[in-house]
């Protein structure tokens, strides 16, 4: 049996097909104590909105009967808010003009700023400033629902900015552009980021059909995805890297198609390379599923 203890920290990943819970252990470089994931009714989850809150507090409140060997000592988590549902990007940091900077992009979601909750990380060392904002009705909803499935929310974080804490290398990423593309069944998200921050994401319908690939759709989706990126982000940084995550990043021989038919350095991500290997890493078989769980975590 399982207790967690102050050092353990826990995401939940709500998708429109799979919730999925993560839980590490450690500070330096965490071990994972647990994890798991169950399967959501279709129709529960569109576009990452709850339609049906009962059965996503029903389904959270299971999570718990398959982890295996897992005792609830500690009802605190970490809480991903869905692509569709979410706004990030970051803009120059002008020090003198912190909250004109803020307005200024607040103007460009299309909700009023008093609908708003938003949150602002100064990057001093990048001299740069993030903004991640979302509706409050969305949001009041996710804690409500959470609250009723017995869980304390204490970090509500973007799935984007989740994802690259995953997947970007700290040494490379702190100079390079890097364009990540999670493949998912509901949609297929594309996260651009400069010097380790993300700058803008944007998403389309799901390459995706069951479990095939649509090799056309998704080389479309990529070579726009790069030309977007060269005319609003190269200034910043040189794109060097696709990174590829999701269930659909596992089809057979992906990255090396992508990049010989993008020209440019493709990789499936690794969403374990900055956790302690341990038997429950070898028993997560696809991690890049759980990328976004396991950002949640790495992130607090």
């Amino acid at each position: 049996m399982i207790f967690f203890n102050g050092q353990t920290r826990v995401g939940i990943d709500l998708s429109d097909y799979k919730v999925r819970l993560i839980a590490l252990t450690g500070t330096r470089k965490p071990s994972i104590r647990t994890f798991c994931e169950i399967d959501i009714p279709t129709g529960t989850i569109n576009e990452g909105a709850i339609q049906k809150t009962e059965v996503v507090v029903q389904l959270l409140k299971t999570l718990a009967r398959h982890c295996k060997g897992l005792h609830w000592h500690d009802r605190t988590v970490r809480v991903g808010i869905p692509e569709q549902q979410s706004f990030i990007t970051t803009v120059s940091l002008d020090s003198n003009h912190k909250g004109d900077n803020i307005d200024q992009v607040l103007e460009v979601i299309p909700f009023k700023k008093e609908e708003l909750y938003y949150d602002v990380h100064e990057h001093r060392t990048r001299q740069a400033m993030s903004i991640a904002a979302a509706r409050k009705a969305f949001v009041d909803q996710y804690l409500q629902i959470f609250s009723a499935a017995n869980f304390h929310v204490v970090a509500l974080y973007s799935e984007a900015e989740a994802m690259a804490t995953a997947l970007l290398d700290k040494t490379t990423s702190t100079t390079a552009g890097i364009i990540i593309i999670d493949l998912g069944r509901a949609r297929t998200t594309v996260i651009f980021c400069c010097k380790g921050l993300v700058y803008f994401t944007t998403s389309y319908p799901s390459v995706l059909t069951g479990d095939t690939l649509n090799q056309g759709n998704f080389l479309a989706v990529t070579q726009q995805a790069m030309a977007f990126y060269g005319q609003h982000y190269a200034q910043y940084a040189t794109l060097q890297q696709l990174v590829l995550c999701g269930s659909g990043a596992y089809q057979p021989n992906l990255a090396t198609t992508t990049q010989t038919a993008c020209a440019i350095t493709t990789v499936l991500g690794n969403p374990l390379q900055h956790i302690r290997s341990n038997h429950f890493t070898k028993k997560l078989n696809r991690p890049l599923t759980f990328t976004t769980a396991i950002g949640l975590v790495l992130y607090a």
